[in-house]
């Protein structure tokens, strides 16, 4: 049971809080604060006690309304302890990368020991449009305060520096970034090592390579024409740089000639009709039409052409094989991966039959192909960073 002794106690106490109301109203003014940044400091307290008991996804938003909370509040040491802690705990990636980069620069204490290879990732992923955030959401909002908070510090930055480079980077002037680091102003530091590391390794894997296995015809002429049109089958690989390439194709033309022929070779004597010649080449040329997926080329190809006249015989009635052709091609898909082609060569082929009738003379024939683009298109990772 209550005394009149400490009910008197509780309305002295309870008109002392009420006298003290406005005292504290005005003490605890965040009227210059966003809004969206200001926090009581019990709660990020026990927040960070409590951290535990969340899981990461449960954290992502914490850690997007949070971040700007200490900013705007000067807690570097709430900061770091947010950081430092969900980088040992959850995946974030970016995000959290660009956190830590920042809130280094603005404690005074940045040092590249925060990041290795990764950072290049960091740099990719911040203005992917494949990772652009939706509209409105916690992400969306906290892009915009890192933003904001490069910015402000930029000023600051000392010229030719890694810290200017990510304030020019994280306060949206990429372009401003990226000639920063392609100087010669970053050429000791472990940034611009890991950045050169990446592109030469993208370089090298954007060189596109493509299969194609084709179908066509082959038509002699001259001393060759009584050996009648030929099926072609066959198969090509390749590789580009720039707007040149080069392949190299393996193809069949098997079946029986319109007339027999006489062989004199190498100590064998005989007539045949048998025509199973392989084409061992490679060509080389480059694009000379670009429009969306069309793609029109020429060419010109060098190889072994060989025939085998006798079946059991180890007889093989071989030449040269020179060709001039052009081609064009279309790309089905907007990745580029899958291709449909055709062209058209000219071939001369020396004789290979000295002692009998001449297998020599000229030919055209055309070839019509699928074809796949090996590997993953790298160009877009390379605009990413800045290529």
């Amino acid at each position: 049971m209550r005394t009149p002794g400490s009910q008197w106690l509780g309305l002295l106490a309870l008109g002392l809080v009420l006298l003290a109301a406005p005292t504290l109203a005005q003490s605890t003014d965040t009227s210059d604060i966003p809004a969206e940044a200001t926090s009581d400091s019990t709660i990020v307290a026990d927040l960070l006690d409590t951290l535990d008991s969340y899981t990461c996804k449960e954290l992502e938003p914490i850690y997007y309304r949070e971040i700007p909370r200490n900013v705007y509040n000067d807690e570097p040491d709430r900061l770091y302890e947010l950081v430092i802690y969900l980088a040992e705990k959850c995946d974030f990636g970016e995000p959290l990368g660009r956190v830590q980069i920042l809130a280094s620069i603005w404690d005074g204490n940045f040092e590249e020991i925060i990041y290795g290879y990764d950072v290049v990732d960091w740099l990719a992923d911040r203005y992917d449009p494949a990772k652009k955030p939706a509209a409105g959401s916690d992400r969306e909002r906290f892009d915009t305060f890192t933003t904001d908070f490069a910015n402000q510090m930029l000023p600051h930055a000392a010229a030719g520096t890694v810290e200017e480079f990510f304030c020019l980077f994280y306060s949206g002037n990429t372009n401003g970034a990226w000639q920063l680091l392609q100087s010669n102003s970053l050429e000791d530091t472990w940034l611009k090592y890991y950045y050169d590391e990446e592109i030469e390794i993208i370089s090298n894997q954007s060189v596109p390579r493509m299969v194609t296995a084709y179908w066509g015809q082959w038509m002699p002429r001259g001393d060759m024409e009584f050996v009648d049109s030929k099926q072609v089958i066959g198969g090509s690989f390749e590789g580009w740089s720039e707007q040149w390439f080069g392949r190299v194709l393996l193809e069949f033309r098997g079946g029986r000639a319109g007339a027999p022929y006489r062989v004199n070779s190498e100590g064998l004597q005989g007539r045949s009709d048998r025509w199973n010649a392989v084409l061992l080449g490679v060509e080389f040329g480059g694009s000379v039409w670009r429009q969306g997926p069309h793609l029109a080329e020429v060419f010109a190809g060098i190889g072994y052409d060989g025939v085998l006249p006798f079946k059991g015989e180890d007889l093989t009635l071989a030449t040269y094989n020179l060709s001039l052709g052009a081609g064009y091609r279309m790309h089905l898909t907007s990745s580029r991966r899958w291709f449909v082609k055709a062209d058209g060569r000219y071939e001369i082929m020396g004789n290979r039959n000295a002692g009998g009738t001449n297998l020599g003379g000229s030919a055209l024939s055309v070839r019509m192909g699928l074809g796949l683009a090996l590997g993953k298109n790298m160009k877009p990772r390379l605009k990413t960073l800045g290529h």
